[in-house]
């Protein structure tokens, strides 16, 4: 099984310049968790719902209430530069693998031209473990 079979096609993103606050107001209407960041058509970062419970002063550790100047500033100022990313053909386990190894919840994916064709978390990774066990 590749990635490609699994992932999230076509995912829902950000530009560079765009606001955080569009960035939340997105994530929660769609209820997602990560934004790819595009600078026109490249891929250049990402940001998640953790960046912006960090940003906003809402970290599980404590540290003050909202930030509310922060929703003013451009996502790429605060998203995570050049984001780990997998190929749409490689196969699930290696997407696994990263997102353990680097403890994140998902990964941009890419076309052999290292355009952004889709995305993989580790809920999709659990929807398909899901299928595999019903199978079996």
């Amino acid at each position: 099984m590749n990635v490609s079979d699994i992932m999230t096609r076509a995912p829902l993103t950000v530009g560079v310049a765009d606001k955080v606050l569009q960035a939340v107001t997105l994530m929660r209407e769609r209820q997602i968790r990560h934004l790819p960041v595009m600078d026109g058509e490249r891929l250049v970062g990402i940001i998640t719902d953790r960046d912006l419970r960090w940003l906003l002063g809402q970290s599980i550790h404590g540290g003050g209430g909202p930030q509310a100047e922060a929703l003013g500033d451009q996502v790429g100022e605060v998203m995570t530069s050049n984001p780990v990313t997998v190929a749409e053909h490689a196969p699930v386990l290696t997407a696994v693998d990263l997102l353990v190894e680097k403890r994140i919840g998902g990964l941009p994916v890419t076309n052999a031209l290292g355009a952004l064709v889709g995305i993989i978390t580790y809920v999709d990774v659990l929807r398909a473990c899901r299928e595999l066990l019903r199978g079996a």
